[in-house]
């Protein structure tokens, strides 16, 4: 069988057939011709991005890292916040809230006004405010000025203490309340003419004029002159007496206290009455057994007149007419 193969000399290579090109491959005349740059180039243009979006990304990886670890963080922070705010109170009113007197820390709502409504009429029933006067002691309670309370209208604003706000407000509010307790008065309402009419009614019975100091003026005893001390009077002014007894309204607080009474001098004292009282002249006439009847009843008349007789200063006296004539029917 003939051989119909190519012969070929020794030494001698055959042309190798080229195999088909890649759409994206580069061709040959767009490769440098040689060193470096063709290595660089036959790894063609998409060489160099991919190591710089690698770098990029990489970046950005860890910046997302980071706000994912601070997210996380905070959210940990908010859920123990959280979590003590809800540990403190939670469904409940936080420690150091009050509605009047009564404290409603560790209440729910529904138990605060329950437990409101049945305090409102027994505080009614238990308040006064006694005045302590020199007359004997005063007492006010609520029916004298028709008082009024109305507790469960504060626990609305009451349940919203420590409930506003963010968290981290919230929570300093809380603690707070600790140092300084949050208090709602409550609807309190009474009549005011009520309290003035009965402040005029006891300031009318504490009213008390001043009196002088007397002296009596007594010639035949060893000591002539009898003093009779001077009364102070006194007054009530009922302005700071309203005033403190609306502080022990507005608190529903009972007590006592002593209101302060304005004292009123009198017009004349008896030290001033020792320092200008005095026996001015003694006047002696001798009576013995020869003084005729007649004669001894004229001095008797005209002593009687001038025994005791006030003198006022720059006064003159006259005998004559504080004796009077000389008649038979004076004498």
């Amino acid at each position: 069988m003939a051989n119909n193969q190519p012969r070929y000399q020794a030494g001698y290579r055959p042309p190798q057939p080229v195999p088909p090109r890649r759409a994206d491959m580069p061709s040959v005349s767009a490769m440098p011709s040689k060193g470096k740059g063709r290595r660089s180039a036959a790894r063609g243009p998409q060489a160099r991005p991919k190591r710089k979006a690698r770098r990029g990304s990489g970046a950005a990886v860890a910046v997302i890292s980071l706000l994912l670890m601070a997210a996380v963080g905070l959210a940990g922070y908010s859920a123990l916040l959280y979590l003590d705010i809800q540990g403190q109170g939670g469904d409940t009113f936080y420690q150091g809230v009050y509605v009047g007197s009564v404290h409603l820390g560790g209440m729910t709502l529904e138990q605060a006004q329950a437990h409101l409504a049945s305090m409102e009429q027994q505080q009614l029933n238990d308040w006064y405010v006694a005045l302590q006067l020199p007359v004997g002691e005063r007492r006010i309670v609520a029916a004298d000025v028709d008082l009024r309370l109305d507790l469960t209208s504060q626990l609305q604003a009451a349940w919203q203490v420590g409930r506003q706000g963010s968290l981290m407000e919230r929570q300093r509010v809380i603690n707070q309340l600790k140092a300084q307790p949050y208090h709602a008065t409550g609807g309190l309402a009474y009549d005011t003419e009520k309290l003035r009419t009965l402040l005029a009614q006891i300031q009318a019975d504490v009213a008390r004029d001043p009196v002088d100091a007397t002296a009596d003026f007594t010639p035949d005893n060893e000591e002539p002159f009898a003093y009779v001390d001077e009364v102070y009077g006194c007054y009530l002014d009922v302005a700071p007496v309203q005033r403190e007894v609306e502080r022990y309204l507005y608190s529903l607080e009972s007590g006592a206290f002593a209101p302060a009474l304005q004292q009123i001098p009198p017009a004349v004292t008896r030290a001033q009455l020792q320092e200008n009282l005095t026996c001015i002249v003694v006047v002696n006439t001798e009576i013995n057994y020869r003084s005729e009847p007649g004669r001894n009843e004229n001095i008797r008349i005209a002593l009687e007149k001038l025994n005791g007789l006030r003198v006022q200063p720059d006064e003159k006296v006259s005998f004559n007419k504080t004796v009077g004539k000389r008649t038979t029917g004076n004498g």
